[in-house]
């Protein structure tokens, strides 16, 4: 309603990530969870391999169908890093119907999983020094007869609503961790060089920085990749909101971009909080989510 009374409206797509094990949910438990199988056809991390995705096919052949027939709209899905990972990429929608959308993919996940015989997991962490996310994309409409882009870069030059957008994503970013990453499992995550955002940073087409500008000219988003993959989505995407809000109506500029690998950088740049009691004392903190979203 806020972004509506602004004159905007948003597009926000899910990237869900997930772990896929050949034990079913009672064989599972039974082992305390520990030394399941991954549905894969290969022991070491790589992206995009297809033989990787071959060994998924069978369960997300279903899952897809059922997506379908329950019209959750859904763009591609994709073999991750880890053996047995699996991610989602659920289509573009405004903020509430793509968190609806998100909540019954999850439960779809489930329910395929148990009437195969096999086990599926949000869990940001079921394995050791393995995890998931949830990127969440997103895109802002000035509202008319036919909405207009409102972001838009030239060369990584953003237009003023992007960069106050931005600014306010990025002041608000610590303080909105406790809303992204909601578990104690959750800060496993925050490994360097893990493929996970450590960092206060953001950064055109840099996928190390915890958000990431997708340039494309008049069809420019943002990809916040701090998320862990069972988080709230209405949760999540209301922090998110709020903090580009509060961007807009200060008029908040935001640091200067990372260019380089935002992994090992100096300790003068700020990390994010690194546990649910410090994410937890950063949103006590903060005053711009505070003032969009109330006590």
């Amino acid at each position: 309603d806020a972004l509506n009374a602004a004159g905007f409206e948003s597009r926000v797509a899910f990237e869900l990530e997930f772990f896929l094990f050949e034990e079913d949910f009672a064989t599972a438990r039974a082992q305390g969870f520990q030394n399941l199988t991954p549905v894969t056809n290969r022991p070491q991390h790589s992206v995009f391999q297809t033989r990787a995705a071959q060994a998924a096919k069978p369960f997300m052949d279903v899952l897809t169908k059922r997506l379908n027939w329950r019209d959750i709209a859904w763009e591609a899905w994709h073999a991750e890093a880890a053996p047995g990972q699996i991610e989602l990429n659920l289509a573009p929608a405004a903020p509430v119907a793509a968190a609806d959308a998100l909540v019954r993919a999850r439960q779809l996940l489930y329910e395929t999983a148990q009437e195969l015989g096999c086990s599926v997991t949000c869990m940001p962490c079921p394995l050791a020094h393995e995890s998931s996310g949830l990127h969440i994309h997103h895109s802002l409409y000035r509202q008319a007869a036919a909405p207009e882009p409102a972001f838009e870069t030239n060369a990584g030059n953003l237009n003023d609503t992007m960069r106050f957008w931005l600014g306010g994503l990025m002041q608000s970013l610590p303080g909105a961790v406790s809303l992204l990453c909601p578990s104690v499992n959750a800060y496993h995550r925050f490994e360097p060089f893990s493929a996970v955002p450590v960092t206060h940073t953001w950064g055109v087409e840099n996928k190390s920085a915890a958000i990431r500008v997708v340039e494309r000219g008049a069809n420019t988003r943002i990809e916040h990749r701090v998320a862990s993959s069972e988080a709230n989505p209405y949760l999540a995407l209301g922090a998110i909101l709020a903090g580009g809000l509060a961007g807009l109506a200060g008029e908040i500029n935001p640091p200067a971009a990372t260019n380089n690998l935002a992994w090992g950088l100096p300790d003068a740049v700020p990390r994010l909080p690194r546990t649910l009691s410090s994410a937890f004392r950063a949103t006590a903190r903060d005053t711009l989510l505070r003032d969009q979203l109330g006590s």
